[in-house]
């Protein structure tokens, strides 16, 4: 993934409870040169994150921003996690009866997130990849299945749209206004 040879050397299923309703995701471990990686996937939306030292998240105001690398981050959502499935290899021991408080902080196409487990607190930084990019990298065959929704870290769509559509309108207005004074 991004020039970097990256082997799958675990897997979670994790969940979170919100208003009832039980939301799932899936996490591979992932080991390279450069170390650790985890590549997160949620309904066709893939992260791939790398933990990093809190050392360089400064600023946090809980539940409102934090910030990594001079980048602003805004709360997405504060949730528990715990774990429904573990496979393979891990560097630390899991506990399926354990639960995770986590923080997460947006700025797509980053998402800066923070695990708590009493006193240990871990912040980890990610990034929005495509299904595409991903079903590339793995050589996974033909296409990448089709996303549900919209992703908390994932870039907007219709951002360059929305701005080409305000460039017409104001042609437009101009446009109507010169015809109207004449």
């Amino acid at each position: 993934i991004r020039d970097t040879a990256l082997e799958v050397i675990g897997y979670l299923k994790r969940c979170v409870t919100v208003e009832g309703q039980d939301y799932t995701w899936r996490e591979y471990l992932l080991h390279g040169p450069k170390g650790y990686r985890w590549l997160s996937e949620s309904d066709g939306h893939f992260l791939l994150l790398e933990e990093i030292p809190a050392g360089r998240v400064s600023r946090v105001i809980p539940n409102v921003i934090a910030t990594c690398d001079k980048r602003p981050f805004k709360h997405f959502q504060t949730s528990r996690a715990r774990y429904l499935e573990i496979q393979g290899e891990f560097y630390w021991r899991l506990d399926t009866q354990k639960q995770v408080d986590m923080d997460d902080y947006v700025s797509p196409p980053y998402l800066l997130s923070c695990e708590r487990t009493g006193k240990e607190q871990n912040w980890s930084l990610g990034e929005y990849l495509t299904g595409d990019e991903v079903w590339k990298a793995f050589k996974l065959g033909e296409k990448a299945p089709a996303t549900r929704g919209v992703a908390p870290a994932q870039p907007n769509p219709f951002r360059t749209k929305s701005w080409a559509a305000l460039g017409v309108a104001a042609m437009a207005m101009i446009a109507f206004l010169a015809i109207a004074i004449a």
